[in-house]
């Protein structure tokens, strides 16, 4: 086994590793400055969307997102907080995935962040009828700023 192919259990949640770098890789090609992120709010929201569950809750404003997610014990919640802007850098490094928009780039991890954040949802929309408190998932604009 390489080390990164984790084994899939039968009843365990599970995030398509794949499936995740391919999201990375688009949002890295996306970057957008602080209020800007239309383009990024836009290709998030999609993504969202196929969770389509019942109790999965999504606000925006400006360019930015919560969703909400309700487990069983409304008295604890637990948050998770990704940037979603880029930076005004020129992207110097060759890749199938570089950004595509010159002079901007996720230079510091925040397309890793959104990924991360994303994968998390998924995970808790698989098991949500473990959830024993609220789940709130934030993708913040304009952290850069």
């Amino acid at each position: 086994m390489a080390a990164f192919d984790y084994p899939k259990n039968e009843g365990v949640a599970f995030v398509e590793q794949e499936e995740l770098i391919a999201i990375r890789r688009q949002l890295h090609q996306i970057p957008e400055i602080g209020l800007e992120e239309k383009e990024t709010q836009a290709f998030l929201l999609n993504e969202i969307d196929k969770m389509k569950q019942p109790y999965l809750q999504v606000r925006t404003w400006q360019t930015g997102i919560l969703v909400f997610i309700e487990g069983k014990n409304p008295q604890k919640t637990i948050g998770w907080r990704a940037d979603i802007d880029g930076l005004p850098i020129q992207e110097e490094v060759v890749s199938a995935f570089q950004s595509k928009r010159p002079g901007f780039m996720h230079a510091c991890g925040h397309d890793n962040h959104i990924t991360m954040v994303l994968g998390a949802a998924r995970l808790l929309a698989q098991r949500k009828d473990e959830l024993k408190g609220k789940v709130r998932l934030i993708f913040q604009p304009s952290e850069e700023l």
